[in-house]
């Protein structure tokens, strides 16, 4: 007979019809189940409900899928310099990229929000949804190891999805221009961590109504990152 204790974390361990899916989905082991709960829940849920929340797994996933990007790239394009393979990986691994995939496997309607977070609509936020889609990659890596987590990640189509922009900054000038919109100004706005590993947000403003963000490892990914969603933005 189950003890109070195990009742309560049987409970705290259910999964909702839609975390049930995406469960499936991922070919995961039932004893993965509070794991993967782990990868679904934000900050703000964990601070109200004393629970662990992604961050963990979002930083082991980060570098999962940056392996996973940097060899997919090396492996395709043998003709590919440097630079392009940077320029390419950077896009592939974008906030707005990677939010994208997220809401290709219902992990917007998946996520564990505290109730302001919700009603602040946090579960289609690009940030929140970046980072619970690499949580996400780390709960398949540990549960079912690198070559299934490189299928699964191959399934998404996520290499094909930016390779094509070579460099956004070019393309969206030009793009831009054409549209009658004027040259695209580029800001840095803003930075994030310890100084030996920081990251930095850029802005670019395009004509009156076009103003995109993007994140990278320097100024100028961040650019290439902002000058991507922009492109995104002109293209709907």
């Amino acid at each position: 007979m189950l003890n109070l204790f195990q009742k309560l974390q049987l409970r705290q361990d259910s999964l909702t019809p839609q975390q049930k899916a995406l469960f499936a989905h991922l070919g995961l082991h039932v004893k993965y189940r509070r794991t993967f709960l782990e990868a679904l829940t934000h900050p703000s849920y964990s601070s109200e409900n004393g629970s662990s929340s992604y961050q963990r797994l979002e930083y082991l996933g980060d570098a999962i899928l940056g392996a996973y990007v940097a060899h997919r790239l090396y492996e395709r394009y043998g003709d590919w310099k440097e630079d392009r393979l940077t320029r390419a990986r950077a896009s592939i691994v974008s906030q707005p990229a990677l939010a994208k995939s997220a809401r290709k496997i219902g992990i917007q309607n998946c996520l564990l929000l505290g109730k302001g977070e919700r009603a602040s609509g946090g579960s289609e936020r690009d940030s929140i949804l970046c980072d619970c889609f690499e949580s996400v990659i780390a709960v398949v890596y540990i549960a079912r190891g690198f070559q299934k987590t490189f299928r699964f990640l191959d399934g998404l189509g996520i290499i094909s999805m930016a390779t094509d922009r070579e460099d956004p900054k070019s393309e969206l000038q030009s793009l831009s221009q054409k549209e009658g919109l004027g040259l695209p100004h580029y800001h840095i706005v803003g930075s994030d961590g310890p100084a030996h590993c920081m990251r930095f947000e850029a802005k670019v403003s395009v004509g009156e109504n076009i103003t995109a963000t993007g994140w990278g490892n320097s100024k100028q990914e961040a650019e290439q990152n902002a000058a991507i969603e922009a492109l995104r933005q002109i293209e709907k």
